[in-house]
C-alpha cells in the first residue's frame, strides 16, 4: 500500500509539473482562448495515453510489447482527439485549428513528459526491488543470527589459538 501511495506521489508531481508547464508555454506564446483549448485538450488526451502505455509495465515501454487491444484503444483515442479538433465540430466545443507555432512546444512537452514518467518508473522499480531484498535479507538474518554469531565467535576462537 505504501509502494502505491508513493507511486501517485511521484506520478502526480511529475503531471502537475507538465500541466503547469503547457500553461506557460501556452500563454508565453500568446496563445488565444480557442487556441489555449485546442492545445490544453491534445496535450491532456495524448498524455494520457502514452503515461498509460509507459506505466503498464515494468520495463522499458518500447522493449516490452503492448497488446493489441491497448495499442488500438489508444491510436483510436488519439486519432478521434485529433480529428475532433480539426473537424467540423470542432466549434461546438470551442476549438480551432492549431498553429504549427504550438505544434512543436507540445510535442517537446509531450516527449518530455513521457521520458520523465519512464525514468521516474524505473526509479521506483527499483527502490521496490531494493526494499524487497532488504527484507529477505533482514529476516534471514534475523533468523538466523545465533548461526551468525556462532560462526563469528568460532572464527575468532581459531585465530586467536594460531591455529
Amino acid at each position: 500500500m505504501r509502494e502505491l501511495a508513493t507511486g501517485m506521489t511521484v506520478f502526480g508531481i511529475i503531471s502537475s509539473f507538465f500541466d503547469y508547464l503547457t500553461f506557460g508555454v501556452l500563454l508565453s506564446l500568446g496563445a488565444s482562448p480557442p487556441i489555449f483549448r485546442t492545445g490544453w485538450f491534445l496535450e491532456s488526451v495524448i498524455s494520457e495515453v502514452l503515461v498509460l502505455t509507459t506505466l503498464r509495465t515494468r520495463y522499458l515501454f518500447w522493449r516490452s510489447r503492448i497488446g493489441r487491444p491497448l495499442f488500438w484503444l489508444g491510436a483510436i483515442v488519439i486519432f478521434i482527439a485529433v480529428v475532433l479538433t480539426y473537424s467540423r465540430f470542432a466549434n461546438a466545443f470551442g476549438f480551432i485549428w492549431l498553429p504549427g507555432s504550438f505544434v512543436s512546444p507540445l510535442f517537446m512537452i509531450l516527449t518530455g513528459y513521457l521520458i520523465r514518467t519512464e525514468l521516474a518508473k524505473i526509479f521506483l522499480f527499483k527502490q521496490k526491488r531494493l526494499n524487497r531484498l532488504r527484507k529477505v535479507v533482514g529476516s534471514y538474518a534475523g533468523k538466523h543470527a545465533r548461526a551468525f554469531q556462532f560462526k563469528r565467535l568460532s572464527l575468532d576462537a581459531v585465530r586467536s589459538t594460531g591455529a
